[in-house]
């Protein structure tokens, strides 16, 4: 490939010069069409990887050993024109674990520093391809990166660079719940009430697949297991919950968040109180105001603007 480049520049260098003379602009969009032309003529060669990114990597078992063959096979294409005879070469840096191929039967390619971090072959594009269709990975726990770089055998060679995301986990971690869970206070109303949805967020190592969550509740006179409704989609959900009509007490609300195999829990009290009907009772003539919630007990106070009320009553006396 170096070869052809060399005198496919040759060539038009001398035409260049003949065609353009000392016409520096013509010359210079010449030059421009022709590296245009050597591009098509002589693409960079092509990695095909499988596609991951940070958000979506390929997850493995922690310990075990992720071979890139199938579906995961890691390709090395060179279109150029003519084909190339030169060797090719692909350098394989693991950001954490070990990467390894099996080069029997291809005594044309070369490996250097095999089953290791970072591992370069080189050798005829068929063979190198037969050899990277061997590649397998190990990661012993961490999340980590594939950087693979191609070269081709030009003088200043073309590349392209490829980056494989992968997250190792162990299958017996159980998904969490990471968001604080506070306990939440609500009023008796004479009607079911569905108070506002509490939001939380959900971890899992192993990824989202299978990931559900469900609640259950301890007092089901006040808050019914059916009333505790999950929404969203992994890893941000919310649950609201309805209270029955006039029914007042707490309930222990608890959150299980499941991967179909392992599961944990986080729970958070709901404490419903009687309906605050308040009302002020001015005595005529001392100028004092009794408050009461209900319970016919009246308090004395001074600046009955200071005090809060859902409702007020007035009786003049």
């Amino acid at each position: 490939m170096s070869s052809r480049r060399g005198s496919f520049q040759s060539f038009f260098q001398i035409a260049l010069n003949r065609i353009t003379g000392r016409n520096q602009s013509v010359k210079n969009r010449v030059e421009l069409n022709l590296l245009a032309l050597e591009a098509r003529l002589n693409p960079a060669p092509n990695l095909l990887v499988p596609s991951t990114s940070a958000a979506a990597p390929l997850g493995m078992v922690a310990g075990a050993t992720l071979p890139f063959s199938g579906a995961l096979e890691i390709d090395l294409l060179d279109t150029p024109t003519p084909a190339s005879t030169g060797n090719f070469s692909v350098t394989i840096n693991a950001s954490a674990g070990t990467a390894n191929v099996n080069t029997t039967g291809l005594p044309n390619v070369v490996v250097s520093s095999n089953n290791s971090a970072a591992v370069t072959l080189s050798g005829p594009l068929s063979e190198l391809n037969s050899a990277l269709a061997t590649l397998t990975y190990s990661n012993p726990t961490a999340p980590a990166t594939l950087a693979l770089t191609a070269r081709d055998s030009a003088a200043t060679p073309l590349t392209d660079s490829k980056t494989v995301y992968i997250r190792a986990f162990d299958p017996a971690t159980a998904p969490t719940i990471t968001t604080a869970l506070a306990n939440v206070n609500y009023y008796a109303e004479t009607t079911t009430v569905t108070e506002a949805a509490i939001s939380f967020t959900v971890s899992d190592p192993q990824g989202s697949a299978g990931v559900t969550v469900t609640g259950t509740s301890s007092n089901t006179n006040l808050i019914l297991n059916t009333d505790i409704v999950v929404a969203g989609t992994y890893p941000n959900f919310t649950v609201a919950l309805k209270h029955q009509a006039n029914v007042t007490g707490t309930a222990l609300i608890t959150l299980k968040v499941s991967d179909g195999t392992n599961f944990t829990t986080k729970s958070f009290n709901v404490s419903v109180a009687p309906a605050a009907q308040y009302y002020w009772d001015i005595v005529a003539g001392n100028g004092t105001a009794g408050i009461t919630n209900g319970t016919g007990t009246a308090a004395t106070f001074n600046g009955p603007w200071q005090v809060a009320v859902d409702s007020v009553f007035w009786s003049v006396k």
